[in-house]
């Protein structure tokens, strides 16, 4: 199918009769570099994909748990669309971006939903009447850019990448290194970021009470 149509994404399921998901991805991958692959999965998938000495193995651009949320697939789609389009938007409209850092496929599927509702919400808030069609349009494109980055070092390179358009970070406790998803590292962002922009908005997750302690002083 991908030799004979264009694709904008594809979508696979961890478990696929006689076909290793990841393997697929690689080979999607090393075809078409900048077609985003996505996964949805039933239950937490374990890091098989990456290797320490390498780091992450490239094929699967984001993993989600599917949560019953319709909402999902539609913030699938538009996490793609902000993928592509992020760069080119931030350098040529100054367009504002959201970093969502979440190491949990369950909780990014559940977190991304809510924060795309409220965007869109927001947005649709600000059409005014007597809008025609165009100008409607232009601030529907307009609307702030969602990242996600699955890990720290990912976090610290797309807040750097973008810290003059950033508008705020959502980010978990819970946030793992590349290749050690146990790792706690979610303090350290926010470290990070307050040494950097003590004003820019953080909102911090967790179900710690020592972390959020932690968080509060810092």
């Amino acid at each position: 199918l991908l030799d004979k149509n264009d694709f904008d994404m594809v979508i696979t399921m961890y478990r696929l009769a006689g076909i290793d998901a990841f393997g697929l991805g690689r080979k999607i991958k090393a075809r078409w570099p900048n077609l985003p692959v996505l996964m949805l999965t039933h239950n937490p998938v374990p890091p098989l994909y990456c290797v320490p000495e390498m780091g992450r193995i490239p094929g699967i651009d984001h993993i989600f748990n599917w949560s019953g949320d319709a909402d999902l697939s539609m913030s699938m789609i538009k996490c793609v669309e902000d993928l592509q389009n992020v760069r080119l938007d931030t350098e040529r409209a100054g367009i504002r971006v959201i970093l969502l850092a979440e190491s949990s496929q369950g909780q990014l599927a559940t977190v991304l939903p809510v924060l795309y509702r409220e965007i869109m919400t927001q947005t649709e808030a600000a059409l005014e009447e007597g809008l025609d069609e165009e100008d409607r349009l232009i601030i529907r494109q307009t609307r702030p850019k969602v990242v996600i980055a699955d890990h720290y070092e990912a976090a610290l390179k797309l807040y750097q990448s973008y810290k003059p358009y950033l508008m705020g970070v959502v980010g978990s406790s819970a946030l793992g290194q590349e290749c050690r998803p146990e790792a706690r590292m979610g303090l350290a962002l926010l470290k990070d970021v307050r040494e950097a922009a003590p004003d820019l908005p953080f909102l911090f997750m967790t179900n710690n009470p020592e972390d959020a302690r932690t968080a509060e002083s810092l």
